[in-house]
Formats: structure tokens, C-alpha cells, sequence
């Protein structure tokens, strides 16, 4: 929402005791904006030690899930409630590289510890859950092209693990192949400099969807059950 230069000046000429009841009712209601504000103000920790922290969460996180009933859709869910806490991670300590980054690690222990029960996932069950994987390795992909080439590597050695999971599961596999996603982007980590030209040029002809399966040669409904 953007706010006109009238209402600006409303607001800035307020007296000052009902700004600042206005500022605490707003921080009440917005939890990261608070949490940045806090962060910017008063926290002794670092934007590293936040992201150590953020790692060791989604490490512990990924491994509770593993405890749990193992369904595709309750590991989806529980994923993109991860990838939340990233999102407001980033947004809270302006972790440059911690977008990437600490979804680099989400996928990478996730595969590492569903590798198995992912493997014996039917097709069908598996499809959301690989299309979600590729999508989000994608942005993972096309945020490290956006940094200084001094800091990939720090990506190396998790990119060359995600691309050995990826390589050893046949769904993930065969998704890739569907979808124009080439595994050897990681195993090399070497990112194609147009990357994010790839994966818009592939999301324009409609892949990376639902749909992409029961447009495919040899695949139908009762493959997907």
C-alpha cells in the first residue's frame, strides 16, 4: 500500500505521545516488523548467529517430521511452514545470503532423511511434493547468481549433496526430466549465468505444475492415484 504525501504529513505531525501508541499498537499486530525492529535495536546476536540458529531449527524441525506418520501432503505442509520462518528470518536480519542458503539446507536434510520413504512414495503421491522441490531449488539457484561470485562458494558443498539425493531418487528424477531441470546444476555447481531466464521460459510453457503430468506421453489419471 502506498501512502500519499497528505497522509504522511498527518501523520508525522501528530503529537508525539500518540505516535508512539500508534507504533505500539502496529507492532502488536505485525510480529516481524516488531521482531525487526527489535533486531535493529537491541539484539547483541549477529545476522550469522542468526542464521546458525535458523540452521540448527530447520535441522531439528526436519528430523521431528520424521517422527511423525510419514504422508507426502503432511511433509509438504510442514515444509512450507518451514520455509516461512526462513522468509521472516531474511526479512527480520536482512540475511543477504540466508534465502538461499537456508532453504539449500531444508531440502538437503529433508531429502537426506525421507530419501528412503520417498523412494517407495507411488508417482501420484509423490508429484506435488517433487514439483515443490524443483521449484523451490530453482529460486535457490537464481538467489546465488544475485550474489558476488565470492560467495558461492559456501553453496558448493551442499549443492553437489542436493544433486546426489536428487540423482539417487527416481521421482525426482523423472519430475526433472519432465520439467526441464538439469541435476547436473548442482552435481557441477555450475548455475547457467541465465538461470532465471530458464525458469521463467519453463513456468511460461507450463511446467513445474500439476498439470504437467497429465499432459505427459504415458502418464494418466490412474498413474497418479
Amino acid at each position: 500500500m502506498k501512502f500519499n504525501k497528505e497522509f504522511k504529513d498527518t501523520i508525522l505531525s501528530l503529537p508525539q505521545k500518540e505516535k508512539d501508541k500508534l507504533l505500539l499498537a502496529l507492532l502488536k499486530k505485525d510480529k516481524v516488523i516488531a521482531k525487526e525492529l527489535y533486531f535493529k535495536l537491541l539484539d547483541d546476536d549477529s545476522v550469522d548467529e542468526h542464521q546458525l540458529k535458523m540452521e540448527e531449527e530447520i535441522k531439528s524441525k526436519v528430523a521431528y517430521f520424521a517422527t511423525k506418520r510419514y504422508t507426502t501432503s503432511y511433509l509438504l505442509k510442514r515444509l512450507r511452514s518451514v520455509s516461512t520462518l526462513i522468509t521472516a528470518h531474511v526479512k527480520i536480519t536482512k540475511d543477504k545470503m540466508g534465502d538461499s542458503y537456508l532453504n539449500l539446507v531444508l531440502l538437503t536434510e529433508t531429502m537426506e532423511i525421507f530419501q528412503t520413504k520417498l523412494q517407495k512414495t507411488t508417482p501420484g503421491q509423490a508429484r506435488k511434493l517433487c514439483i515443490y522441490f524443483l521449484n523451490k531449488t530453482f529460486k535457490i539457484l537464481i538467489g546465488i547468481t544475485k550474489l558476488h561470485e565470492d560467495y558461492h562458494l559456501e553453496y558448493r558443498d551442499n549443492l553437489e549433496k542436493l544433486g546426489e539425493l536428487y540423482e539417487a531418487n527416481k521421482h525426482i528424477m523423472r519430475t526433472a526430466v519432465q520439467n526441464g531441470f538439469d541435476v547436473n546444476w548442482l552435481i557441477s555447481t555450475e548455475i547457467p549465468e541465465n538461470i532465471e531466464e530458464i525458469y521463467k521460459g519453463i513456468k511460461n510453457e507450463g511446467y513445474l505444475t500439476m498439470k504437467t503430468y497429465l499432459s505427459t506421453p504415458g502418464i494418466n489419471e490412474l498413474d497418479l492415484t
